[in-house]
């Protein structure tokens, strides 16, 4: 420890034991040291293991450093921007911290984490498992965020990891890459004017919502306005209301289930769906740069009459919401979608 009045290291370490059986407590054995700011011959670690380890860690750092580099630079590649871009945000000053975990076994490993479910608050990690034991559990909701991960302990074996974090300057300011921001002209002026025409639509008397009924003669049609499909007595029902409609190609479109109320209504929605073909055009030629496929590469699978639907939802209040569903949970059969939300709930 430094003496009082002494600055102390710059480097981030320590050993800290956390071994309580109680609660779901860490069962572990952590050294966490930061290596960007530790001086090139490790001079700053307060403990002496040997020249060797100084010298494996300042090696693995830089190392881990270019790969977490080139990492970023393959992702900026990938969406044509200049390879540096994500790096320069990082700033001058950014920071790779390393840990070492040691997870003991243990008798109980149902009363304890090696590690509690978490995300990182680094940008980038490296973990490097252990070889023999295996105890990473990586959970995802399938979202595009930070993956949620634990890890659990093992009864007969005690087992290490190493983690590397690469965090950008604390005082770098990060914010949309120009190259990344595309909103094919659609405004928040425009947007604003989608939102109007469908709550206006929802809120003019049912009798005339039901000139574009999705029910014609007591068949259910997906086209048109009302409720979604009651296949059984017993489900649980969506407490929604929902206009349906299929946009694009121009010949499959019911003209006929298309409000004329609001005025504005066909052209806003004929001008909304243009643009979100484009912006999900423009979604699957970066997918296809990025794997460094031809830019029509999905595209073309998806042939010369791609269905372009969508879908107005009006949601209810609802004094029972424990009963209900605004709508069942389900996965989209279709290949990509444009999700508009409402501004204020």
């Amino acid at each position: 420890m430094a003496e009082k009045g002494e600055n102390p290291p710059l480097a981030i370490f320590g050993v800290m034991q956390t071994m309580l059986l109680l609660g779901q407590r860490p069962f572990k054995f952590p050294l966490s040291i930061s290596v960007s700011r530790m001086s090139p011959n490790g001079s700053r670690l307060p403990f002496n293991h040997g020249a060797c380890f100084r010298h494996v860690l300042n090696e693995f750092a830089t190392k881990s450093r270019e790969i977490l580099d080139y990492v970023l630079k393959t992702m900026a590649k990938s969406l044509e921007l200049n390879e540096d871009s994500f790096i320069s945000l990082f700033g001058g000053r950014s920071v790779l911290d390393v840990r070492f975990n040691n997870y003991p076994s243990c008798s109980r490993p149902d009363l304890v984490n090696g590690i509690k479910p978490h995300s990182d608050s680094s940008a980038l990690t490296i973990i490097l498992p252990d070889k023999d034991v295996e105890g990473l559990q990586i959970m995802s909701n399938g979202i595009f965020k930070s993956l949620v991960y634990r890890v659990v302990t093992n009864m007969n074996k005690a087992r290490i990891s190493v983690a590397f974090f690469y965090t950008p300057d604390g005082e770098a300011e990060i914010g949309p890459i120009d190259g990344l921001v595309m909103d094919c002209g659609m405004t928040a002026s425009f947007l604003d004017e989608v939102r109007n025409v469908a709550k206006e639509f929802f809120q003019i008397p049912m009798e005339e919502k039901q000139k574009y009924s999705n029910l014609k003669h007591g068949k259910f049609h997906y086209q048109g306005y009302g409720n979604d499909e009651v296949i059984t007595d017993d489900q649980i029902l969506d407490w929604t209301h929902r206009l349906y409609l299929t946009v694009q190609p121009d010949d499959m479109r019911k003209l006929e289930l298309w409000p004329e109320n609001p005025s504005s209504f066909r052209h806003v929605l004929n001008k909304f769906s243009t643009k979100s073909r484009e912006m999900l055009d423009y979604v699957l030629k970066i997918m296809a740069k990025s794997l460094e496929l031809n830019g029509d590469s999905f595209i073309s699978l998806f042939g010369d009459r791609s269905v372009l639907d969508v879908r107005f939802n009006n949601y209810l209040s609802c004094s029972r919401p424990d009963l209900v569903n605004g709508i069942k949970p389900h996965s989209d059969s279709s290949q990509g979608y444009h999700y508009f939300a409402d501004k204020e709930m």
